[in-house]
C-alpha cells in the first residue's frame, strides 16, 4: 500500500473524532455541534475509502474469484 502513512493518519483522526463524539454525548453538547462533528467524521471516512479504492490490487486480491 503506497499511501499507508496517509491512511493511518486519517484513521487516527477519525478515532479522535469518535472519542470527541462520545465526550459530547456525556457532557450534553448541542445537537448542532454533534452533527457537525459527525459530518466531518463521515467525510474523513469517505476519503479513506476513496484512498483504499485507488490502491493497486495485490495478486491475491485479483485472483479471489
Amino acid at each position: 500500500m503506497r499511501q499507508r502513512d496517509i491512511i493511518i493518519s486519517r484513521i487516527e483522526i477519525l478515532e479522535s473524532r469518535f472519542k470527541n463524539l462520545e465526550f459530547m454525548v456525556t457532557r450534553g453538547s448541542s445537537v448542532d455541534e454533534f452533527i457537525k462533528t459527525l459530518n466531518q467524521s463521515t467525510e474523513i471516512l469517505k476519503d479513506i475509502k476513496d484512498m483504499v479504492e485507488r490502491e493497486e490490487l495485490s495478486p491475491s486480491e485479483i485472483n479471489r474469484r
